[in-house]
């Protein structure tokens, strides 16, 4: 018999790569900060990506799900909710490629008004300093109001999409700011527009609007 602790598969007391893994399993990939943070993976449905690069996950509510970056991180010190009507989150990523980070702001309320649309669209233009007019576009059971504006902060230039989500059923709402900026000097850093666009547009699309579903599966 070999000495007691001993490992009968290695002898001179090196680790195999097995024990290195912890098991026979190739290597796993990083499940990213979303998974990995024990404050934003309260609010994931799954570990398991839903679409490549992306979770789904739900607000605390139980008002909306959406789909947010693997590498998203929601800020504990951001996140808030009134009763049961309204709910602030931010999330942040750093994206190493392009050396930028996205910073994306949510405001979730399920009491507005439909007549008070108008108003709603006018005060959050004002917010964003958005001059122009929002382009409407009919998705399933909503209607999303995006534009598109840039800012300067330090003399940086910041890339900032922005929407605003209406139910089409009921008077949950969403406004979702989404803001890109060089991490360091701008001439080393690259913010790709278009792939920003996609990203922004694949997250609006993905929100489903969950409150008074949930309600009247408790009834």
């Amino acid at each position: 018999m070999g000495n007691e602790g001993e490992n009968p598969q290695q002898s001179n007391g090196e680790e195999t790569p097995e024990e290195e893994n912890g098991n026979n399993e190739e290597p796993t990939e990083s499940l990213g900060l979303a998974a990995e943070d024990e404050f934003t993976r309260e609010f994931l449905v799954s570990t398991e990506e839903e679409e490549e690069g992306f979770y789904r996950m739900r607000g605390e509510l139980g008002g909306f799900e959406m789909l947010m970056p693997k590498d998203a991180e929601l800020g504990e010190m951001f996140h808030q909710t009134e009763e049961d009507a309204v709910e602030r989150m931010t999330y942040f990523q750093n994206d190493g490629e392009n050396g930028t980070n996205v910073t994306t702001h949510f405001y979730y309320h399920n009491e507005f008004s439909g007549a008070s649309r108008e108003s709603y669209l006018k005060a959050f233009a004002n917010e964003m300093d958005f001059g122009n007019e929002f382009e409407l576009t009919e998705l399933d059971n909503k209607q999303s109001y995006t534009g598109e504006t840039e800012r300067s902060i330090n003399g940086k230039r910041v890339l900032v999409y922005i929407a605003y989500i209406f139910s089409s059923e009921n008077k949950e709402a969403i406004s979702i700011e989404y803001n890109v900026v060089c991490r360091g000097n701008d001439d080393a850093c690259d913010i790709d527009d278009i792939k920003e666009r996609e990203t922004f547009n694949k997250i609006i699309n993905s929100i489903e609007f969950s409150f008074y579903k949930q309600e009247d599966s408790n009834e």
